[in-house]
């Protein structure tokens, strides 16, 4: 839908609505798709322990809430197949979460990225982390609007900085032993 939109805009094509077959993934695709991918499974394993692990050794509620929060914000990354900006300048009107079914953590969730490098789009993908930030937020006592940032600073009101996430996912990067020299392009 995104790509007919953008060709048509561009004036490549005549007809924004179109209904095209998308094909399957081929086992060759999948191989070469997962071949291109930053962290091997056993890497984001650690990551995940890593930041699993700061949340639980916080100690202060406030110093808990930073490192949920940049674990949701890695996670969010992963699940939806963002960039740092783009996930950084959601807010919570920009998200749309069904609730699940059967007791499922898991949620599908439709979010309106609004600021990227290729324009705004809508993205979807099963998720429990903006559920998750719902609910931690409301039991923090921070109250939630549309306008309301995804990464809300507890003490402000205000979103945190972009280099705030940066300098924790590099923290937590070298602390597992990665050569900090091959991520300066990525976060």
């Amino acid at each position: 839908d995104e790509m007919m939109r953008f060709l048509h805009k561009k004036g490549l094509i005549k007809d924004p609505t179109t209904d095209v077959a998308i094909p399957r993934q081929t086992h060759e695709a999948k191989a070469e798709e997962e071949q291109i991918s930053a962290f091997t499974d056993e890497e984001l394993d650690g990551i995940w322990s890593e930041l699993t692990k700061r949340i639980a050794e916080a100690k202060t509620p406030e110093e808990r809430m930073k490192w949920f929060q940049v674990h949701s914000f890695c996670s969010l990354m992963h699940d939806a197949g963002t960039r740092t900006d783009e996930l950084y300048n959601v807010n919570f009107g920009d998200c749309s979460v069904k609730t699940p079914k059967h007791g499922s953590a898991y949620r599908e969730n439709r979010v309106h990225i609004r600021k990227s490098k290729t324009g705004p789009r809508t993205t979807l993908f099963i998720s429990s982390v903006i559920g998750n930030l719902m609910e931690r937020y409301k039991e923090s006592g921070i109250k939630i609007h549309t306008d309301t940032s995804l990464w809300v600073n507890p003490s402000s009101g205000e979103p945190w900085s972009t280099q705030y996430f940066s300098r924790a996912f590099r923290d937590v990067m070298e602390d597992l032993g990665f050569d900090m020299t091959y991520f300066f392009f990525f976060f």
